[in-house]
């Protein structure tokens, strides 16, 4: 079968180095294809059906693909929505691998049959999406600065999100997982905590560690600390509740730990994250 390819050339902007666009769903079939860049895929709202290497998915929202020159790929959307598109070549790829150091696992990235994906939080895909709408809609056309903020974003997913990756095969949860994590993202469930996780799996906290460790790449904890900073970022957006009060509302027990996680997820503060996000269609 032939298939056909892109080029880097074709796309990508020499100054920028990096192509970037965020694109409505479309009634048309991406057919089979396959190119000499890397690429992101981050679906932002809607489903794609997305067919890899002979295999197919469906991409939800906050599904994060990295497509490799090897991949072929098509992509359907099969319920109306939007996506982000970064798009890079292996100069570019080389360099990020070289500033993120030798420990950083790039093997299993580059090498695996199925190129891996995840799910990030509506939070994180937002921030995402906020990032790449302001260089759409930047007024300034330095495409040096671009580049800069665009490899900032690259650095971001990789080193948050690409740790310690697992294949995408890999990954398939248990019906019964599901439906915990599924309960695990409600408020009365992420503030009691730990304590609710353990009931809810009715296994024990080592199984529980063992299985979100292997299905997730995350600890039980860390699972519920990222639905505890979901929620206060929207109560930091939709609401005027003080800081304080959003810590203890969202299941934080204690403030100074709840800045040191949001700086470490955001890169910024909670009173600087609302200020910069005062306008909430800016984050719809």
């Amino acid at each position: 079968m032939y298939y056909h390819k892109q080029f880097a050339e074709q796309i990508i902007n020499p100054e920028a180095e990096i192509y970037y666009e965020m694109q409505p769903s479309y009634e048309h079939t991406i057919f089979p294809h396959f190119h000499d860049f890397y690429e992101f895929c981050l679906i932002i709202k809607g489903k794609q059906l997305f067919s890899l290497n002979e295999k197919e998915l469906i991409l939800k929202e906050g599904s994060l693909v990295f497509v490799r020159p090897k991949d072929i790929h098509s992509k359907k959307y099969i319920e109306e929505g939007e996506h982000i598109t970064i798009a890079f070549s292996k100069k570019t790829l080389d360099a990020l691998f070289n500033y993120l150091g030798e420990d950083f696992t790039k093997d299993k990235l580059l090498n695996p049959e199925n190129p891996p994906f995840i799910t990030l939080l509506s939070a994180e895909r937002n921030v995402i999406k906020h990032q790449i709408k302001k260089l759409l809609l930047s007024q300034i056309y330095n495409k040096k600065n671009i580049k800069v903020q665009l490899k900032i974003i690259l650095i971001h997913l990789f080193s948050k999100y690409f740790t310690e990756i697992q294949e995408s095969d890999q990954i398939q949860l248990p019906s019964w997982l599901e439906e915990v994590l599924i309960e695990m993202k409600r408020k009365d469930n992420f503030v009691k905590g730990l304590p609710a996780f353990l009931h809810l799996s009715g296994i024990s906290h080592e199984h529980l560690c063992r299985i979100i460790k292997k299905s997730l790449n995350i600890t039980p904890t860390g699972f519920i600390n990222e639905q505890r900073l979901n929620y206060a970022v929207k109560l930091l957006i939709y609401t005027d509740m003080d800081i304080t009060s959003i810590c203890f509302e969202s299941g934080f027990g204690n403030l100074s730990h709840f800045y040191d996680l949001f700086k470490k997820n955001f890169h910024t503060t909670p009173a600087k994250f609302r200020k910069e996000k005062a306008n909430p269609d800016a984050y719809l």
